[in-house]
Formats: structure tokens, C-alpha cells, sequence
């Protein structure tokens, strides 16, 4: 659909991408100039390790950054309860970490065209990289694994008859 926002978990996207009904475009095509508009100087992918791990991954020194702050889906946070896993270390395949100036401004134009952003944090001078919400206080710290690798490394598998 031209210039119009699709969510990955629309029904039959795939079908929908085959018969032409949507394409995939640029973030160019739904914010032209947004790059110098919002003083964008990273983009990261996320992926295995999810936000915390995307965190710890992108530059620029400190940060501080909320728990609170960052959305998931409904469908993922119940996954994540029933299996006891952190959707904060989940893969995180097609989502993104942006370093901008005007984070919240683009998060709040990314509503607008109905993307689901927020402005999770803020980078810092120092070094350190602080999570501080509701929960606490804490130093931000390398994950060593994948939330979804918890399922399928515990060495207890229950059998569902």
C-alpha cells in the first residue's frame, strides 16, 4: 500500500507481497529526510539477544535506558511468561535500535504512520550503561545467550501426553 506503514504480523503478508496488493519499501519512503530531520547517526538491527543485547552493541559510550519503555507484542510477552523466559533478551528479528538527537519526536511521528517506537533511553558521557525504571537499578551486562536458547538447552524436558 503506497507510503503506508505494514505490521510483519499482518495476515498474509506474504500472499499479499506475491500479488503485489503491498511492497516492501524504504524508511526513506515513510520519513523522507528523517536521517538529517531527527540527526540520525546509527541504526542497529536487532536480532539474537534481543534489546538487551542490541544495547550493549551500539556505540557512542554510555546510556541509560528504561525497561518500561520498550513495547513487545501481547502474544510475546504470554510466550515469555508460559516459558519463563526475559523478552528483553528475546530475538528481536526486524526491529530496530536508532541513535538519534530527536528520539522522541521520531517516535512520536513513527506512532503517527502506526510503527510502534519509543524513546527508550538516553546516551550519556560516561561510560557506564544503567538500566533505571520502576524495577531498580542496574548495571547493563553482556548476555551470554538468546532467551529462546533457554527452551531448548534446559536439561529437563517436560513431555506433554
Amino acid at each position: 500500500r503506497n507510503g503506508e506503514a505494514i505490521p510483519l504480523y499482518e495476515k498474509d503478508i506474504r500472499a499479499k507481497e506475491n500479488t503485489g496488493e503491498i511492497k516492501r519499501g524504504k524508511i526513506e519512503d515513510l520519513f523522507p529526510g528523517f536521517a538529517s530531520d531527527f540527526s540520525l547517526s546509527e541504526v542497529l538491527p536487532l536480532g539474537k539477544g534481543g534489546i538487551l543485547a542490541g544495547l550493549g552493541e551500539i556505540g557512542g559510550g554510555g546510556l541509560s535506558f528504561s525497561y518500561s519503555k520498550v513495547s513487545f507484542l501481547q502474544s510475546t510477552i504470554e510466550l515469555c511468561e508460559h516459558f519463563q523466559l526475559s523478552p528483553y533478551a528475546l530475538h528481536s528479528k526486524g526491529a530496530f535500535l536508532l541513535r538519534l538527537e530527536r528520539g522522541e519526536d521520531f517516535a512520536g511521528l513513527a506512532r503517527e504512520k502506526g510503527i510502534e517506537a519509543s524513546c527508550i533511553g538516553r546516551f550519556r558521557e560516561e561510560k557506564k550503561r544503567i538500566r533505571k525504571d520502576e524495577y531498580g537499578e542496574s548495571y547493563l551486562y553482556k548476555q551470554e545467550r538468546d532467551s529462546l536458547e533457554e527452551i531448548f538447552t534446559k536439561e529437563e524436558i517436560g513431555i506433554l501426553t
